[in-house]
């Protein structure tokens, strides 16, 4: 006698009592079905909100950037006596040997009030190298709230002007102040 006969045999064996409180037994049953998918539901939320926390991290500490891009990454401001050293860090993960490559660098207060703006020098830097620039703000870097790369002034390659140089560029930031563009 396999299982089914079985459980059929002992269903219509059961006095009439017991059968009314098979209704309760399914709605238990429903019950517990809705609240494991409810907890399923939770879980796959979660899930997602990690990713899109991962996602930002690798964003924001510039291990997310495509080839094809030249990555510039505040990388740290250093309160000194004269001011404030900001310390920039590119890497260019194209094919071009950009011979010239001048960003224009705008310094905001934490205000928002722009403090000023100068030219940086990023050049040389060839394919699929890093460097790093060094310069002094004049200014303390408490009062820096963040910089943006307004353009980029001068773009040469090895084979002449190139075009579009802003559009290559991923900014990150791993400072107290962010770097966008």
């Amino acid at each position: 006698m396999n299982k089914i006969n079985r459980l059929v045999i002992f269903f219509t064996e059961l006095p009439v009592n017991c059968i009314w409180g098979l209704p309760l037994v399914i709605e238990g049953l429903s019950v517990l079905l809705k609240s494991t998918f409810s907890m399923l539901n939770q879980l796959v939320k979660k899930l997602a909100l990690t990713v899109a926390l991962l996602a930002v991290f690798l964003t924001r500490s510039g291990l997310a950037y495509a080839d094809g891009t030249v990555l510039v990454e505040l990388n740290k401001l250093e309160s000194l006596e004269t001011g404030c050293h900001a310390y920039l860090v590119s890497h260019n993960k194209t094919t071009e040997n950009f011979t010239e490559l001048v960003i224009d660098l705008v310094i905001f207060q934490e205000d928002g009030i722009i403090d000023k703006v100068i030219g940086v020098s990023l050049a040389p830097l060839p394919p699929n190298k890093t460097g790093v620039k060094v310069f002094n703000l004049q200014l303390s870097c408490n009062r820096i709230g963040r910089l943006l790369i307004n353009d980029v002034t001068e773009c040469r390659n090895s084979q002449g002007t190139h075009t579009d140089c802003l559009g290559l560029l991923f900014t990150s930031s791993r400072a107290s102040a962010e770097l966008t563009k």
